[in-house]
């Protein structure tokens, strides 16, 4: 056998006697031989990243947008039916908005609130007109009230009366009726306030509500009913002040026996003179201590009293303590009265004694007075028997 057509030796095969082996195989890439130890990561180091996988490419972007929650169609029906005014409606979409939301995970809660708060709105301006109108007594076209009726002290006018005045009379309802029939209070003033726009603050505000009306009230000192009178001012309170609000009601209550039948200006004598309008030298045929007005007398006429001098006391100074429009007390009053009269007689009749035996008083304003602006003292000289008719100051 030559050796060109000798077969090849397998790998498998021993190695002939007299040949050299063949050179073993290169690894492959990442093959280690079974025994071979395994390599460790270094500690503490990141692992080695994983080349990825052929056929992978990587994606970079946003994420995928969430699934947007619908919104609930009852809360957008609660609304729109709260803007118009459909309040029954409103409420009842809104409630079922309300559980479907809560139930679905739906959107629209602030939609249902804001229809509830619509309706709430319609709520309060209907009120207010209702009451506008229901408590607004009937008039004529004169404005004279024609039939009684419920209604609030502020919706009164001057002139008006009703009944069922309390002692809080600005917080309850009252009873407007035509002043010919039985009632016991009337509205004598009514006036706005100057338009300012910060508020005087509580005090401030009572000081100028009382100032407008014992301004206008003077003349009920010559009513017959004078006694049994009580003075109320009905004034806005802060949040009304805020809003325009300067309306002033000044009412007076009738607390004497009975009730009255006819205005308060039907019971006005006009002869009357009153402390404020006394002059010295008037003459009168009789003025009681508890009176603050009396009819006066020509002094060539028989009469028993001569004013000697008059005099008003001060609005403030008697007591630094209080407001001016509250009374300073009997005791002050009487002293600064007193005091004043004193002096001046001395100075009257020094010069001009009485010619008959008189004795000297005067008359101070009470606690009524002072609520009607009434400051005056007027210092009387009577005499002690019989009558005059010249007067006794020698004029």
């Amino acid at each position: 056998m030559n050796e060109e057509s000798a077969p090849a030796h397998d790998s498998l095969n021993p190695v002939g006697v007299g040949e050299t082996p063949a050179a073993p195989p290169e690894p492959g890439p990442g093959w280690a031989p079974p025994d071979a130890p395994v390599a460790e990561a270094p500690v503490g180091g990141p692992p080695a990243p994983v080349p990825p996988a052929q056929g992978f490419q990587p994606v970079y972007g946003m994420p995928p947008a969430p699934v947007q929650r619908r919104t609930n169609p009852y809360a957008k029906v609660a609304l729109a039916a709260g803007i118009i005014g459909m309040i029954l409606f409103s409420v009842g979409f809104a409630i079922a908005a309300f559980v479907q939301i809560r139930r679905r995970g739906e959107r629209g809660r602030g939609l249902a609130v804001g229809g509830l708060a619509a309706s709430l709105v319609w709520i309060v301006v209907g009120g207010l007109i209702a009451a506008t109108v229901l408590l607004s007594p009937e008039r004529d076209g004169s404005g004279q009230i024609t039939a009684s009726g419920k209604t609030v002290l502020s919706r009164l006018k001057t002139g008006d009366c009703f009944t069922g005045f309390g002692e809080e009379a600005s917080q309850v309802i009252v009873t407007a009726l035509p002043c010919t029939r039985p009632h016991d209070g009337e509205i004598v003033a009514d006036a706005a306030l100057p338009d300012d726009n910060d508020f005087p603050g509580d005090k401030g505000l009572e000081a100028e509500a009382n100032k407008v009306c014992t301004d206008r009230l003077e003349f009920l000192t010559k009513s017959r009913y004078y006694k049994d009178l009580e003075i109320y001012v009905a004034k806005p309170g802060e949040p009304a002040w805020r809003s325009g609000d300067r309306q002033v009601v000044c009412a007076m209550r009738y607390t004497g026996a009975g009730t009255l039948s006819a205005p308060l200006a039907t019971s006005i004598d006009p002869d009357m003179k009153t402390l404020r309008e006394v002059e010295v030298g008037d003459c009168f045929t009789e003025w009681e201590l508890t009176a603050t007005a009396s009819r006066g007398v020509p002094c060539t006429e028989r009469h028993r009293v001569q004013v000697y001098a008059a005099f008003e006391l001060p609005w403030q100074g008697l007591d630094p303590s209080r407001n001016w429009w509250e009374y300073p007390g009997d005791k002050l009053i009487d002293k600064h009265a007193k005091d004043g009269c004193n002096r001046r007689a001395d100075k009257v009749f020094a010069k001009n004694p009485p010619p008959v035996e008189m004795e000297t008083y005067y008359l101070a304003p009470t606690k009524r007075d002072w609520d009607f602006s009434v400051r005056n003292v007027i210092c009387l000289a009577s005499v002690k028997h019989g009558t005059l008719k010249r007067s006794v100051l020698g004029k």
